[in-house]
């Protein structure tokens, strides 16, 4: 039986990915967005949950074990599905970022929590410490900064998953033109904020070099 919520929030956690690589393009700082998938999984007690992905655009000659470019947008673009999916989820009320990639809510149905990947992503390109770092700087000082602004979060937290998949499956595909059409405005508001959290990220990056 498909579960709409879960659907929702994992829809919700890619445009956190999405928006992120869009503006790391404004800054050319990024390629941007190949495409947004939406995976249909099931557990063993029959019950349905969703992965997704957003993937990026790879510069040719792209090797995964080449030296990070532009680290600050690295960290950003994995970072961005959890803010958003914690700021969703919690609607303004003390949003618990750590969940989304501590697979706890779900370990009884053997599901990873939506973030975990990018999690690891992180921890295993930029180490320990600074993980540790960029995660309490996101829960002390952006999420409560954001949370303050949070009615600009509205438009995209009323966005309908079901309205931008381009064909119903197990496997889903994010119409992105529509969502481009649909998070313009958005991320011009949101611009200012990414800049502080671009600039936190370099900071924090630098002090543990």
């Amino acid at each position: 039986m498909e579960n709409i919520v879960f659907l929702q929030r994992t829809f919700i956690h890619e445009i956190g990915h999405y928006v992120s690589r869009v503006i790391n393009l404004k800054n050319d700082k990024g390629a941007g967005v190949v495409q947004i998938r939406l995976d249909q999984i099931e557990d063993k007690n029959g019950e349905i949950e969703y992965v997704g992905g957003t993937v990026p655009k790879k510069p040719d000659n792209y090797d995964y074990h080449d030296e990070i470019k532009n680290q600050p947008e690295f960290v950003a673009s994995n970072l961005y599905g959890c803010i958003f999916q914690s700021l969703f989820e919690s609607q303004d009320e003390n949003p618990k970022f750590t969940e989304c990639f501590t697979p706890k809510r779900d370990m009884q149905r053997n599901i990873r929590a939506n973030g975990c990947a990018d999690y690891k992503g992180v921890y295993n390109r930029m180490g320990a410490q600074i993980n540790y770092n960029l995660i309490k700087f996101v829960e002390d000082d952006y999420l409560p900064i954001i949370i303050k602004d949070f009615h600009h979060f509205e438009s995209i937290f009323e966005l309908n998953v079901i309205d931008f998949i381009k064909a119903p499956g197990k496997i889903m595909y994010i119409d992105l033109n529509k969502l481009e059409t649909s998070v313009s405005q958005f991320i011009e508001l949101h611009s200012l904020h990414y800049s502080y959290f671009i600039s936190k990220i370099n900071a924090i990056i630098k002090n543990e070099s």
